[in-house]
């Protein structure tokens, strides 16, 4: 992930800079993009990143974390994928185009031109104009998607 994008996500989920992301700042990202997920699941995913055993995240228990994901797809993907979606993230949205980069980064080279057009035109999406807003769910749906075509 651009580190300019991590930078932006870690805003979001450390507003005052602290250098920790706690359970409660993810809980209260998930809930702004209205995505049900348990007190419990969450702290399940810290203590899987979580370095030090703090039970905070850092920047870079992320960013290790995000790498990790690329090749070993049994990473703790919730945490991964709302940090990537806040990274580009406006008001709950994404555009179709950022959700494609996004995939793209994910998937690598596993996730060919027609498997996106396939993604996206012919599923019930509905979006087809690359400045489309894509909601998290939306989001997740794809990835969820993508998994399912490249497995």
């Amino acid at each position: 992930m651009d580190s300019n994008l991590l930078n932006r996500a870690m805003l979001r989920l450390d507003p005052r800079g602290t250098g920790n992301v706690s359970v409660n700042s993810i809980l209260t990202q998930f809930r702004r993009l209205k995505f049900k997920i348990s007190r419990t699941a969450v702290e399940d995913g810290v203590w899987s990143i979580d370095s030090d055993g703090n039970g905070y995240l850092s920047h870079a228990d992320i960013e290790n974390t995000i790498e990790q994901a690329k090749t070993d797809r049994t990473a703790p993907t919730k945490i991964i994928n709302l940090v990537e979606f806040l990274g580009y993230e406006e008001d709950g949205y994404i555009t179709l185009d950022q959700c494609i980069l996004l995939l793209a980064s994910r998937f690598g080279k596993l996730l060919t031109q027609a498997d996106i057009h396939n993604l996206w035109f012919d599923t019930s999406s509905g979006l087809s104009d690359m400045n489309e807003l894509v909601s998290y769910a939306e989001f997740l749906r794809q990835l969820e998607l993508t998994s399912l075509i490249i497995s």
